[in-house]
Protein backbone atom coordinates (compact mmCIF):
# COMPACT_ATOMS: atom_id res chain seq x y z
CA UNK A 1 0.00 0.00 0.00
CA UNK A 2 1.26 3.40 -0.85
CA UNK A 3 0.97 6.89 0.55
CA UNK A 4 -0.38 9.94 -1.22
CA UNK A 5 0.18 13.54 -0.15
CA UNK A 6 -0.98 16.85 -1.57
CA UNK A 7 -1.07 20.47 -0.51
CA UNK A 8 -4.29 22.08 -1.79
CA UNK A 9 -4.91 25.82 -1.76
CA UNK A 10 -8.38 27.34 -2.15
CA UNK A 11 -8.69 30.41 -4.34
CA UNK A 12 -12.25 31.68 -4.48
CA UNK A 13 -14.32 28.82 -5.88
CA UNK A 14 -11.36 27.05 -7.45
CA UNK A 15 -8.43 25.08 -6.07
CA UNK A 16 -4.74 24.99 -6.80
CA UNK A 17 -1.87 22.95 -5.44
CA UNK A 18 1.63 23.69 -4.23
CA UNK A 19 4.70 21.56 -4.71
CA UNK A 20 5.79 20.59 -1.20
CA UNK A 21 7.83 17.65 0.04
CA UNK A 22 5.30 16.34 2.55
CA UNK A 23 6.63 12.77 2.74
CA UNK A 24 9.60 13.96 4.78
CA UNK A 25 7.72 15.64 7.66
CA UNK A 26 8.06 14.03 11.07
CA UNK A 27 5.72 16.12 13.22
CA UNK A 28 2.63 18.31 13.04
CA UNK A 29 4.78 21.40 13.68
CA UNK A 30 7.06 20.52 10.78
CA UNK A 31 4.06 19.94 8.51
CA UNK A 32 2.54 23.29 9.51
CA UNK A 33 5.84 25.09 8.84
CA UNK A 34 6.03 23.47 5.40
CA UNK A 35 2.49 24.61 4.57
CA UNK A 36 3.09 28.15 5.83
CA UNK A 37 6.20 28.41 3.65
CA UNK A 38 4.05 27.55 0.62
CA UNK A 39 0.84 29.53 1.22
CA UNK A 40 2.28 32.85 2.44
CA UNK A 41 -0.30 33.61 5.14
CA UNK A 42 -3.22 32.04 3.31
CA UNK A 43 -5.06 28.75 3.74
CA UNK A 44 -3.63 25.37 2.87
CA UNK A 45 -5.18 21.94 3.25
CA UNK A 46 -2.88 18.96 3.32
CA UNK A 47 -4.27 15.63 2.23
CA UNK A 48 -2.45 12.62 3.64
CA UNK A 49 -3.68 9.21 2.58
CA UNK A 50 -2.66 5.62 3.10
CA UNK A 51 -4.29 3.68 0.30
CA UNK A 52 -7.30 1.66 1.49
CA UNK A 53 -6.60 2.42 5.17
CA UNK A 54 -7.11 6.06 6.16
CA UNK A 55 -6.95 9.68 5.12
CA UNK A 56 -6.27 12.88 6.99
CA UNK A 57 -6.89 16.54 6.31
CA UNK A 58 -4.66 19.12 7.98
CA UNK A 59 -5.82 22.72 7.60
CA UNK A 60 -3.51 25.65 8.15
CA UNK A 61 -4.96 29.18 8.14
CA UNK A 62 -2.28 31.86 8.45
CA UNK A 63 -0.80 31.85 11.95
CA UNK A 64 -3.75 30.01 13.55
CA UNK A 65 -3.24 26.59 15.09
CA UNK A 66 -3.52 23.74 12.63
CA UNK A 67 -6.80 21.84 12.54
CA UNK A 68 -6.68 18.13 11.86
CA UNK A 69 -9.19 15.46 10.93
CA UNK A 70 -8.29 11.80 10.38
CA UNK A 71 -10.57 8.95 9.33
CA UNK A 72 -8.78 6.32 11.44
CA UNK A 73 -6.56 7.66 14.21
CA UNK A 74 -5.05 4.33 15.39
CA UNK A 75 -4.05 3.41 11.82
CA UNK A 76 -2.62 6.88 11.18
CA UNK A 77 -0.69 6.83 14.46
CA UNK A 78 0.98 3.57 13.44
CA UNK A 79 1.90 4.83 9.96
CA UNK A 80 4.89 6.58 8.46
CA UNK A 81 3.19 9.85 9.58
CA UNK A 82 2.81 8.83 13.23
CA UNK A 83 4.57 11.98 14.43
CA UNK A 84 1.95 14.18 12.77
CA UNK A 85 -0.78 12.47 14.83
CA UNK A 86 1.10 12.15 18.12
CA UNK A 87 -0.14 15.34 19.81
CA UNK A 88 -3.32 14.52 21.80
CA UNK A 89 -4.28 18.21 22.06
CA UNK A 90 -5.61 18.26 18.49
CA UNK A 91 -8.23 15.57 19.08
CA UNK A 92 -11.12 17.77 20.21
CA UNK A 93 -13.70 15.30 18.87
CA UNK A 94 -13.55 11.59 18.28
CA UNK A 95 -16.02 9.08 16.89
CA UNK A 96 -14.87 6.60 19.46
CA UNK A 97 -12.37 7.65 22.07
CA UNK A 98 -11.84 4.00 22.94
CA UNK A 99 -11.21 3.00 19.31
CA UNK A 100 -8.94 5.97 18.87
CA UNK A 101 -6.89 4.81 21.87
CA UNK A 102 -7.76 7.80 24.03
CA UNK A 103 -9.63 6.17 26.93
CA UNK A 104 -8.98 3.23 29.23
CA UNK A 105 -10.01 -0.05 27.68
CA UNK A 106 -8.56 0.83 24.28
CA UNK A 107 -4.98 0.89 23.17
CA UNK A 108 -4.31 3.99 25.26
CA UNK A 109 -0.63 4.27 24.43
CA UNK A 110 -0.31 6.80 27.25
CA UNK A 111 -3.29 9.02 26.41
CA UNK A 112 -6.22 9.54 28.77
CA UNK A 113 -9.79 10.68 28.18
CA UNK A 114 -8.76 14.24 28.98
CA UNK A 115 -6.49 14.02 25.93
CA UNK A 116 -3.40 14.40 28.09
CA UNK A 117 -0.46 12.10 28.54
CA UNK A 118 -0.48 10.04 31.69
CA UNK A 119 1.63 7.44 33.39
CA UNK A 120 -0.29 4.16 33.82
CA UNK A 121 1.33 3.64 37.23
CA UNK A 122 0.02 7.00 38.46
CA UNK A 123 -3.56 6.27 37.34
CA UNK A 124 -4.38 2.75 38.44
CA UNK A 125 -7.97 3.77 39.23
CA UNK A 126 -8.76 4.10 35.50
CA UNK A 127 -9.20 0.34 35.06
CA UNK A 128 -11.49 0.19 38.10
CA UNK A 129 -14.01 2.56 36.50
CA UNK A 130 -13.84 0.86 33.11
CA UNK A 131 -17.05 -1.08 33.70
CA UNK A 132 -18.89 2.19 34.42
CA UNK A 133 -17.75 3.80 31.17
CA UNK A 134 -20.52 4.52 28.66
CA UNK A 135 -20.67 2.43 25.51
CA UNK A 136 -19.01 4.06 22.54
CA UNK A 137 -19.19 3.30 18.86
CA UNK A 138 -16.11 1.80 17.31
CA UNK A 139 -15.54 4.35 14.55
CA UNK A 140 -11.99 5.59 15.08
CA UNK A 141 -12.13 8.95 13.32
CA UNK A 142 -10.86 11.90 15.29
CA UNK A 143 -10.25 15.61 14.98
CA UNK A 144 -11.94 18.87 14.17
CA UNK A 145 -15.37 18.29 12.64
CA UNK A 146 -15.66 21.96 11.65
CA UNK A 147 -12.53 21.78 9.49
CA UNK A 148 -14.46 22.25 6.21
CA UNK A 149 -17.52 24.06 7.54
CA UNK A 150 -16.82 27.36 5.76
CA UNK A 151 -16.36 25.37 2.54
CA UNK A 152 -19.82 23.81 2.64
CA UNK A 153 -19.23 20.63 4.63
CA UNK A 154 -20.56 20.92 8.18
CA UNK A 155 -19.44 18.76 11.05
CA UNK A 156 -22.39 16.38 10.94
CA UNK A 157 -21.90 15.85 7.21
CA UNK A 158 -18.19 15.15 7.64
CA UNK A 159 -18.95 12.71 10.43
CA UNK A 160 -21.67 10.95 8.41
CA UNK A 161 -19.53 10.62 5.28
CA UNK A 162 -16.62 9.12 7.22
CA UNK A 163 -18.79 6.77 9.26
CA UNK A 164 -20.83 5.63 6.24
CA UNK A 165 -17.64 4.85 4.32
CA UNK A 166 -15.56 3.59 7.24
CA UNK A 167 -14.60 0.51 5.23
CA UNK A 168 -13.56 2.62 2.20
CA UNK A 169 -11.77 5.82 3.23
CA UNK A 170 -10.88 6.61 -0.39
CA UNK A 171 -14.58 6.80 -1.22
CA UNK A 172 -15.15 9.11 1.76
CA UNK A 173 -12.31 11.39 0.65
CA UNK A 174 -13.72 11.39 -2.89
CA UNK A 175 -17.14 12.45 -1.60
CA UNK A 176 -15.64 15.20 0.53
CA UNK A 177 -13.54 16.40 -2.40
CA UNK A 178 -16.62 16.53 -4.58
CA UNK A 179 -18.61 18.48 -1.98
CA UNK A 180 -15.82 20.99 -1.33
CA UNK A 181 -14.69 21.26 -4.94
CA UNK A 182 -11.15 19.85 -4.96
CA UNK A 183 -11.94 16.39 -6.37
CA UNK A 184 -10.82 17.09 -9.95
CA UNK A 185 -7.52 18.53 -8.72
CA UNK A 186 -7.02 15.61 -6.34
CA UNK A 187 -7.57 13.08 -9.11
CA UNK A 188 -5.15 14.97 -11.37
CA UNK A 189 -2.47 14.96 -8.67
CA UNK A 190 -2.86 11.24 -8.07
Amino acid sequence: MSYFTALLVPSGRSWGSRDADLMEVDSLDELVDTVRDQVDGGTGIVVLEREDEWFALVRVDGDDDARVFVSDLPAARSSRFSGVFADPDVWSDAGSLRAAGLVPGGATDGFDSGYGYHDDEEDSSASESEEDAPAVTEVPWAGDLSLLEDMGVGGETLKTVVEDDADDPARALTELGERVGFLDLLETLR
